[in-house]
Parts: structure tokens; sequence; C-alpha cells
């Protein structure tokens, strides 16, 4: 994540669900991460980040100890094509569940299961996603 400081400093910076109450500025800097901010543009390595939507909050402390107002950005929720069961990672266990899902006529969502973008989930979205794993392409 890229990010824009008006001056040097001190970035405080702090990931969390996006529902979950906001932080404070105090909050921030005690529980959240510190990294060293130059004016201008700054890039953030957001980790720990889970499929769920979550919100990064984030102050600048200057160096004359003054405390900007807390800014806040949406990180959207992820979705892994391939990873039908939502365990982070592309595996067989995905390829026998759209094997299952497909061979049983179940739906399934088009961001997760269209392996080759053509606008359906069928036994060819199956081949490729196993040809993938096979491979040990992500």
């Amino acid at each position: 994540m890229t990010v824009s400081a008006g001056q040097a400093g001190e970035l405080y910076y702090l990931v969390q669900a996006a529902d979950a109450e906001a932080p404070d500025a105090d909050r921030i800097q005690s529980e959240g991460l510190k990294t060293e901010a130059a004016a201008g543009s700054n890039r953030l390595a957001l980790t720990g980040l889970s499929r769920d939507a979550m919100k990064v909050y984030m102050v600048l402390k200057t160096e004359n100890d003054g405390v900007s107002a807390v800014c806040s950005a949406d990180i959207p929720t992820s979705v892994m094509l391939g990873d039908l069961n939502e365990d982070g990672e592309v595996d067989i266990t995905d390829v026998v569940q759209l094997l299952d899902r497909v061979a049983a006529g179940e739906a399934v969502e088009l961001s997760i299961g269209d392996m080759n973008g053509d606008g359906e989930v069928d036994i060819t979205d199956v081949v490729q996603l196993l040809d993938q794993v096979a491979a040990g392409e992500k």
C-alpha cells in the first residue's frame, strides 16, 4: 500500500476488521506498527491480512512530536481464484471440492471457480485447476 505524507516522521498504522470500532491516535500508536516515513510517497507492507474486509488506520508523528489526525483506508475482501475451501492455499483439496461440486451440479461462484474465464464453471475448469496444482502454480 502506498501512502503520502506531508512531512517526515514516524508513521504508525493498525490493521483491523472493517467492522471493528475505529481506533483513536493513542491506540494506533500503542498497538500498531511503526515505520519511518519520508515527506512524499511511502510504501507500507501490510501483513496478516485475512480474506475479510479490513481497514488500515494511520497517524503520523512528526519530528516535533505533533500527531496528525487519524486517516484510514479500506482494504477490500480478497478472493483467490481456485481456492474453493477458502484456506488461503490452492491445492489438491480445492480440485477435489471443485470436481465434487461440478459433478453434483452445485453452483460455484465464478470469482472462485471459473478458471478459464469463460463465464461458467464446468469440468474444463476442474481440469485447468488440476493442471495448475500439478504444476505447482498458485
